[in-house]
């Protein structure tokens, strides 16, 4: 009895060897969910661009909103998500990606989306900042766009040389007798053009737009800049 004691003692010594820690092989990815007490695992989906994918947090209307306020932003990510979309065989329409596509995009193309603003990014912004400034400015953009089809009201949808011609069109009109704010965005419109004057160099298609407003400045500044009659083409914003 006692050597059976001592044999129970012993074995109650020994170390119990503990289980590796469970981990999904490589190219699957492990979800929070459990089944049964063991981890459910889904196959990742490949990625069109490479890389790992991450599981996002953010759902699928975020990923749109915040890829459509890059594109809106910045010249340098128009230009990257044209070359992506291009590379998956895709339209440019963010809202018709997957998710897992957005997320690709935001995750593979940080050096575009951090870059500081180019020439082009700060002549959009002065476009959307006359129309904000006055009711005039807004007038005239709607004005300066009628006729074309399909119709682009978001500038960051418009190449150079449209968006200096309508900063020289706003500069040759006449707003309305007394109405400063009117006032106050033709003189937007002509420092921005003196500025892509000054650095048409540095512009891609600058050359075209500098010759837009030496036109448009000139003796002809009336027929420089054609605005068609209104139109019932589809407006796209």
């Amino acid at each position: 009895q006692q050597q059976q004691q001592q044999q129970q003692q012993q074995q109650a010594q020994v170390p119990v060897p503990s289980s590796p820690p469970h981990s999904p092989p490589q190219g699957v990815v492990a979800t929070a969910a459990t089944v049964g007490g063991a981890a459910d695992t889904v196959s990742a989906p490949p990625l069109a661009a490479g890389g790992v994918l991450v599981k996002p947090s953010a759902d699928h209307d975020e990923l749109v909103q915040e890829v459509t306020k890059a594109l809106n932003r910045s010249q340098r990510v128009r230009d990257a998500w044209a070359a992506f979309c291009e590379s998956i065989s895709q339209n440019l329409a963010p809202r018709t990606k997957e998710t897992r596509i957005l997320m690709t995009f935001l995750s593979t193309h940080q050096e575009a989306l951090n870059a500081p603003p180019t020439a082009v990014d700060t002549i959009v912004d002065v476009v959307k900042s006359v129309q904000v400034q006055s009711d005039y400015g807004k007038q005239m953009w709607l004005n300066f766009n009628a006729g074309q089809s399909p119709i682009y009201l978001n500038p960051a949808r418009h190449d150079v040389d449209s968006l200096v011609r309508f900063l020289a069109y706003l500069t040759q009109s006449t707003p309305p007798p007394g109405d400063q704010a009117a006032a106050a965005s033709l003189a937007q419109a002509a420092s921005a053009l003196s500025a892509v004057v000054a650095g048409a160099a540095t512009l891609s298609g600058g050359q075209t737009a500098a010759n837009a407003i030496l036109e448009a400045t000139g003796s002809a500044a009336t027929t420089a800049v054609q605005v068609a009659p209104p139109t019932t083409a589809t407006v796209v914003e």
